[in-house]
């Protein structure tokens, strides 16, 4: 716990990340052997099968404020989580960025798959069944630093494109530099 303090506080004083934005683009299928359903006050806590406690209070307030919440099963226990922020407003991409929803528009954030479960295509099935419930939607964002090769990996199989790079500089809580491309 200690360890984990001290590491993001040092992650708040100094950053230097490229991240990727991506947007919804071809439909692609995505098998998987993963059962979806929507997170509700009565499910949310199967998340504590691979998530922290800690956590529990957050996704609570995501339902709170009309967030829609993917839970993923395998063989009944809950092995993945993705959120979906549909509102207009603003988004953090990264403690240093935020990018403004207009109406339309939805962003996909707090994406975890149980380490025991990785390999299974469940991330991709799920951002597929995203894009099929906002279809209506004029864009729907990821974002992702660029040094997860696997979330990219199943980004890029659900059918999103890149949009834009960002490379930040940030230190002690100051966004020092910002390059879009």
């Amino acid at each position: 716990m200690k360890r984990s303090f001290i590491t993001k506080v040092m992650n708040r004083m100094f950053a230097a990340e490229r991240l990727l934005l991506y947007r919804q683009g071809a439909y692609v299928s995505q098998p998987s052997p993963v059962t979806v359903t929507r997170a509700t006050a009565e499910n949310i806590g199967d998340v504590l099968a691979f998530d922290t406690p800690d956590k529990l209070a957050l996704y609570r307030q995501f339902l709170a404020e009309g967030e829609t919440g993917y839970l993923g099963y395998l063989d009944g226990k809950c092995v993945h989580r993705s959120w979906v922020k549909r509102l207009p407003g603003k988004v953090q991409l990264h403690w240093a960025l935020p990018l403004i929803l207009q109406k339309g528009e939805a962003y996909i954030h707090y994406c975890e798959t149980a380490p025991t479960a990785r390999g299974k295509n469940i991330f991709a099935h799920v951002l597929v069944l995203i894009r099929e419930d906002y279809t209506q939607f004029s864009n729907v964002f990821i974002c992702v630093n660029a040094t997860n090769h696997a979330s990219i990996r199943s980004i890029e199989k659900a059918g999103f494109v890149l949009v834009r790079t960002y490379r930040i500089l940030a230190l002690v809580n100051r966004l020092l530099y910002k390059q879009v491309r």
